[in-house]
């Protein structure tokens, strides 16, 4: 990555503002400082194929400008490592006056807590989030649960088919979203899907497949049989907090509900 980053502004590299600062320091309160990075976009996109090939098995499922973003994301959330020598380097230093890579300037110390960091990351220690889709029609009469997915009855998101850190006081899964602490509208789900994914983008392709195969259950002249009653779509979150984002249907209103 140091040596995709550049200080000097070129047709050929991507430009990248952020804001830094110490861990535990506030960006708003005089404890933060802005930069601005150019990336090369050859050398960026090495660093990103590179990652996909050796770092978590999560980011091979990511499309090549993802696996980018999330390497500019980590750059940005740990420039406080390379900071001060960002700064020497692209004011006074070769990264001024030779148009040299951060790779260039930046202590070979700096290296290996940067080497650190991105060790103990995502980037390499996949994370295991549980996204719950509330499917309206979709009837599950028999539950399914592997490792990468489940298809079960609302009453069927129980506490062991979470992530570690919550408690059934936290829960009304009969309901979506299924948070007990909620004032805003709750709608009730025929089924829940619920697919463990490093992150969402992960999650909605798998979603998508195992949708795909579900929507093959009808007969094949009633799979675009539609009605006009009122479906609900949304996701929640349980990756140490608990989170829900409203969406469209996952499924279009079907003439029959499959099951």
């Amino acid at each position: 990555m140091l040596a995709a980053m550049f200080c000097q502004r070129h047709p050929d590299r991507r430009q990248h503002s952020l804001m830094y600062s110490q861990p535990g320091g506030s960006l708003f309160r005089g404890g933060g400082a802005g930069f601005q990075v150019h990336y090369d976009i050859r050398g960026l996109l090495q660093a990103a194929l590179f990652m996909r090939r050796n770092a978590a098995p999560h980011l091979r499922s990511l499309a090549v400008a993802d696996v980018e973003k999330v390497l500019t994301d980590f750059i940005s959330d740990n420039f406080w490592i390379i900071g001060n020598e960002a700064w020497d380097g692209c004011l006074l230093g070769p990264g001024q006056a030779n148009d040299a890579p951060f790779s260039a300037f930046v202590a070979e110390a700096t290296k290996e807590r940067l080497a650190e960091a991105i060790l103990a990351s995502d980037l390499f220690i996949e994370p295991r989030h549980l996204f719950a889709f509330p499917l309206v029609v979709v009837r599950v009469d028999q539950e399914f649960d592997c490792p990468d997915f489940f298809l079960v009855k609302p009453k069927g998101l129980t506490l062991g088919r979470l992530p570690p850190g919550y408690v059934a006081a936290d829960l009304q899964v009969e309901s979506f979203p299924p948070f007990r602490r909620w004032d805003g509208v709750r709608n009730s789900p025929a089924s829940w899907l619920g697919v463990r994914a490093g992150t969402l983008e992960v999650a909605k392709r798998n979603r998508a497949a195992i949708l795909g195969a579900v929507a093959l259950l009808p007969h094949r002249l009633e799979r675009y049989l539609f009605t006009g009653r009122k479906l609900f779509g949304g996701l929640s979150t349980f990756n140490g907090s608990l989170s829900m984002t409203s969406s469209d249907p996952h499924r279009p209103p079907c003439l029959k509900t499959l099951s």
